[in-house]
């Protein structure tokens, strides 16, 4: 407007002022058309987005939950009759049952088969073989020799030694042969045993023997004490102090000797049924004797 008033009224003038406001009005509308466009549609896409995204989870939520509650109803309603339809289609007769299985192993049998289930290893030939206690003649690692008597059994164990003592000499200590004397080891151990009760006993009878050493002098004692009035006539008729010494020691003796005898022929006789007991009962004889030493 500026421009046309400086120039004047001259009609290119107007013409190429009309056209420039032609022109920038165009430009203006379509900038202005375009931006509105875009902000409109982003506007109206993400409100009708939004509708439809929650218009479509509340139907589906809606139809999913029905859906479900209408196929556990059906679930259920089927497996109730399943199960009275299965309770009433099954009968069982008891004694038929059991009459039908009638097991053919007894306990021991039963219990190796179920060990046999429940163990890990494979049997193999070589195991059973070991387990039946099978053996190569030609590579032995044990030899077991019973034999019949006491002195057998020292036959044995002298030619062992000797074969080790030879195996020794020779440097072949490979071939020196270890064994066990179970007899031995057992008889070491009752024997040790039994010298203990024999100590025991012996310490018993000398307790005894002093005892009896010391209740025979109270006697002789009290003898000589109640004995005075003999005394004195033995010494009135002439007997000496070692003349009446001997009288009471050779009294003392003759108890002694009676009192010995008397328990060693009590013991005797006592040891002859205790034998006859033993031998028949345990087939052990002699189990009681007296040695002549102990007895003197």
């Amino acid at each position: 407007q500026r421009l046309i008033q400086t120039l004047g009224e001259d009609p290119a003038v107007e013409e190429i002022a009309s056209q420039v406001s032609a022109d920038l009005a165009g430009a203006v509308a379509s900038q202005v058309g375009s931006q509105l466009t875009a902000s409109l549609t982003s506007a109206v896409s993400g409100a009708l987005a939004s509708s439809l995204e929650a218009s479509v989870g509340g139907a589906m939520t809606q139809m999913m939950t029905s859906l479900q509650t209408q196929i556990a109803t059906q679930l259920r309603t089927a497996m109730e009759g399943l199960a009275t339809s299965l309770a009433s289609a099954v009968s069982l007769d008891g004694s038929a049952f059991a009459q039908a299985f009638q097991p053919t192993m007894d306990q021991d049998d039963l219990a190796a088969l179920l060990a046999t289930l429940m163990t890990t290893t494979v049997p193999t030939y070589e195991g059973n073989l070991a387990s039946l206690g099978w053996a190569d003649e030609s590579r032995p690692s044990q030899i077991d020799i019973y034999p019949t008597s006491f002195a057998d059994k020292d036959a044995v164990k002298t030619i062992l030694d000797d074969y080790n003592a030879w195996a020794t000499e020779a440097g072949q200590d490979a071939k020196v042969v270890t064994y066990t004397d179970l007899v031995g080891t057992l008889m070491s151990s009752v024997t040790r045993i039994v010298n203990i009760i024999t100590w025991m006993l012996i310490a018993f009878v000398a307790i005894s023997l002093v005892v009896s050493s010391i209740m025979i002098a109270i006697i002789t004692y009290i003898s000589v004490l109640e004995r005075k009035k003999e005394i004195g006539i033995l010494r009135a008729i002439g007997a000496s102090k070692s003349d009446v010494r001997h009288v009471f020691n050779a009294e003392t003796i003759i108890e002694g000797l009676i009192a010995g005898l008397m328990g060693v022929g009590i013991t005797l006789l006592i040891s002859v049924p205790a034998n006859a007991f033993v031998q028949a009962r345990f087939n052990v004889y002699p189990i009681a004797h007296l040695p002549v030493s102990a007895g003197v």
